[in-house]
């Protein structure tokens, strides 16, 4: 399935260019007006609900905020900054061609080296993330109170 996406200002061009390289609809928020504006984040989740295009963002924490407030999306998908942004890209590449829909759900992805991380609490006390040893990893956050986490080992 094609996705589109929407750019938040923090993202790298280097991996928008790859992602578009690709073949992927990637909106940034500079083309769309909205750059250098510090556009609060439930606002930049709107405009690209409101266009039919997941965030693409390295801000984890507060799009993870939203997505668990319950509020309707298009999709979010965190990225972990990397100074190697073909290696994020390709990632999420392979993994983007076996989904079918990322409405309403989070995901956070990382493509460093295998460590152990302590694990992430939202604000409400749910663990959302943790980081084992696996090389990559991908959480998926479903649900907007209880989230089901999946971690695949690569």
């Amino acid at each position: 399935m094609s996705f589109g996406f929407y750019a938040d200002e923090n993202l790298s061009y280097k991996l928008i260019r790859e992602l578009k390289e690709l073949g992927y609809d990637v909106l940034r928020a500079y083309e769309a007006g909205n750059a250098n504006q510090k556009i609060p984040d439930d606002q930049v989740l709107a405009t690209a609900t409101n266009l039919s295009r997941s965030v693409l963002t390295y801000n984890r924490q507060d799009f993870l905020k939203l997505h668990l407030s319950g509020i309707t999306h298009a999709g979010i998908i965190a990225l972990k900054e990397d100074s190697n942004p073909f290696r994020i890209c390709k990632f999420l590449h392979d993994h983007l061609i076996t989904e079918t829909n990322l409405k309403n759900r989070f995901q956070n992805f990382s493509a460093e080296p295998a460590r152990y991380s302590k694990p992430t609490v939202s604000y409400e006390g749910v663990l959302t993330s943790m980081t084992l040893t696996f090389q990559n990893e991908l959480t998926i956050v479903s649900g907007s109170s209880k989230p089901n986490l999946g971690l695949k080992p690569s």
